[in-house]
């Protein structure tokens, strides 16, 4: 996903487009997947004891801070620049009810002791807290419960391009929630909880989706203001209907709900929705999609891809609508005012932002997540048959996406981008429960 490419129309101007979609693996992220894919391992030797209050007091941590929330201790050995971009990241990354300690192992502690962080204390580690770490010096990383009990390890260097620092925290705070119950007195060892779910190993990666062309019209859509009443007693619009949750779709621009319902149609009705793709079909000449007085597009396949797109969805069952979710549609929209004005591109948030960060920001997605990312879509319905197509996608994952089985929620958000004119992007999970 690293490189554009564009190809020149014979006959027609080019605007060339893409979309994203998240692998399988990011796609089906839950707790233990996330620390089998960080090499994290159950603790199983009684040389690693559980974390007391007075261990965080003795390096001058605050324990009433910390108390009843998981935690994330990073031993970090010496000091070095991998160190401090490493404290930097986990900073940006550092989500509400879970803990962040970073230690200085061994070595000099550097600039970082002195850095004001808004996420991660960074203390030297006292000799007591070294010890109950099984005297591992770094670098090596822990995950302790709210109730002090180390459950998790992984000796070395984490690596992110297989799991952000926002998908593991996400993880830990799943896994290991908040407790109400305050830790137990300063001196007094704190109970170990009961032994985490088990880590098993996650499935390879597929390959990473290309950057492919979307046709699409050369001017961005026009996003009418949120604030539409709904249409129905029941809270639905364009017969879409709000998650649990979540009163009425008001909230919503009159293109993101078309852009739901759309994807409603071809999940509940595939076979009707072939004929939307036929229609599509016709309109393509010798590799270019030319609809009458839009810009010409040239594409990866052709009708090639439209076809197999027939082919599969003649034969697709019918499958439940997605419910709307507004935690969703903010998760899509932050990333939609990220990247539009910038013109930037990607599942990445300027901020380090995974997918899955945002989605966590205003609720919590329950058993499988997934994103689609499209730039240049005029309409909704240009923007879901391409997606449906994946057009020059050999995995066809954002195609995967809609018809997962899996996914019943989604939230959808679109807006202007400096550079394809339009961009936007579609979050799905099996669940999402909203906050209040």
């Amino acid at each position: 996903m690293t490189s554009l490419s564009k190809r020149a129309a014979p006959r027609a101007a080019c605007l060339v487009l893409f979309a994203l979609a998240l692998s399988p693996a990011f796609a089906e992220r839950e707790p233990a997947k996330v620390f089998a894919a960080d090499g994290f391992a159950r603790v199983t030797s009684s040389s690693i004891e559980p974390i007391r209050s007075a261990d965080l007091a003795a390096a001058g941590l605050s324990a009433d801070a910390l108390s009843g929330m998981p935690l994330l201790v990073f031993v970090y050995g010496a000091s070095n620049p991998s160190t401090i971009d490493a404290l930097g990241a986990l900073d940006g990354a550092g989500r509400p009810g879970v803990g962040i300690i970073a230690l200085a192992g061994t070595g000099k502690p550097g600039t970082e002791l002195g850095t004001k962080y808004r996420n991660v204390i960074v203390a030297p580690v006292p000799s007591g807290l070294t010890r109950r770490l099984g005297n591992n010096r770094g670098p090596a990383w822990f995950v302790a419960d709210a109730k002090g009990a180390v459950v998790l390890v992984k000796i070395g260097a984490l690596d992110h391009r297989k799991v952000s620092f926002g998908e593991l925290l996400g993880a830990v705070a799943s896994a290991y929630p908040v407790s109400p119950v305050a830790a137990a007195a300063p001196g007094k060892p704190e109970p170990a909880s009961a032994p985490p779910p088990s880590v098993a190993p996650i499935p390879p990666a597929g390959p990473s989706s290309p950057l492919a062309p979307l046709p699409a019209g050369p001017t961005a859509p026009t996003v009418p203001t949120p604030g539409a009443p709904a249409s129905s007693a029941d809270g639905s619009r364009e017969g879409v209907l709000p998650n649990k949750g979540v009163a009425d779709l008001s909230f919503m621009s009159q293109v993101e709900i078309e852009v739901i319902a759309e994807l409603n149609f071809a999940r509940m009705n595939p076979q009707a929705y072939v004929e939307r793709l036929r229609e599509y079909r016709s309109f393509i000449r010798n590799g270019v999609y030319e609809k009458p007085g839009e810009i010409g597009i040239s594409l990866n396949e052709g009708v090639k891809a439209v076809d197999e797109a027939i082919k599969v969805l003649s034969s697709q069952k019918p499958l439940s609508p997605f419910s709307a979710s507004r935690g969703l549609w903010q998760a899509c929209r932050d990333h939609v005012k990220d990247q539009g004005p910038k013109g930037t591109v990607g599942h990445d948030g300027s901020d380090r932002s995974s997918p899955f960060d945002r989605m966590q920001r205003y609720g919590s997605w329950k058993s499988t997540a997934g994103e689609n990312i499209a730039y240049g879509g005029k309409a909704a319905r240009d923007i879901v048959i391409q997606l449906i197509v994946d057009d020059g996608v050999p995995s066809r994952g954002h195609r995967a996406n809609i018809f997962n089985a899996q996914f019943l929620v989604v939230g959808v958000g679109v807006g202007q981008h400096k550079v394809y004119g339009a961009m936007s992007v579609m979050d799905f999970a099996g669940g999402y429960a909203e906050k209040p």
